[in-house]
């Protein structure tokens, strides 16, 4: 075997190595940047999360329960009166609620609570959707007013789902660390 073949060879298989090498590196460098790992958030992450969001969770449902589904019971026995207007309101104030529980996501951040985070937006994006389609349902009549009146009913059904898997998470993680279930958030 000549020298220059041998020093051929042995470049070529410093170059597979290189090359294989960098490939690996590469992988690991996407796996890391594709899939975070997100650790168990501590009790005390857990207890901060749970009392920013408590005042704001209060006031959330207090605009659910006795605005929205008040409000859609009254459209849905055609008895509308002042509903369009206060549709607007229970938007309004469920935009601010929306946005204190988003202002709250800090404490959760990296953590294995993340999700609820991301459940309790779209939970509060669906009930303003539900405000507006029953400001819309108390304008309409007829056929178009049942079919808003079940649209807000199934859009609120969608919002209570979400919120229902967000307060779960914070349920699951407060039992993982030994705590009571609280009366602060569901517990389905």
């Amino acid at each position: 075997m000549s020298w220059g073949f041998a020093r051929l060879q042995v470049a070529l298989v410093a170059t597979i190595a290189a090359a294989g090498a960098m490939a690996l590196g590469l992988v690991a460098w996407r796996d890391e940047q594709a899939a975070p790992v997100l650790r168990t958030p501590s009790r005390q992450q857990l207890e901060a999360y749970e009392d920013a969001l408590t005042p704001h969770a209060k006031r959330g449902g207090f605009i659910v329960e006795e605005g929205l589904k008040y409000g859609l019971g009254q459209v849905s026995r055609d008895e509308g009166g002042p509903v369009p207007f206060q549709a607007i309101s229970w938007a309004d104030q469920l935009t601010d609620v929306r946005r204190e529980f988003n202002a709250q996501s800090h404490f959760v951040r990296g953590t294995r609570l993340e999700p609820a985070v991301a459940d309790f937006d779209a939970a509060f994006a669906l009930y303003i959707d539900a405000a507006r389609t029953i400001g819309a349902a108390a304008i309409a009549s007829g056929e178009p007013r049942r079919k808003l009146v079940d649209q807000a009913a199934e859009t609120g059904r969608r919002a209570d789902a979400n919120y229902d898997a967000a307060s779960a998470l914070i349920q699951r993680f407060r039992r993982e660390h030994g705590l009571p279930p609280t009366a602060r958030f569901p517990d389905p």
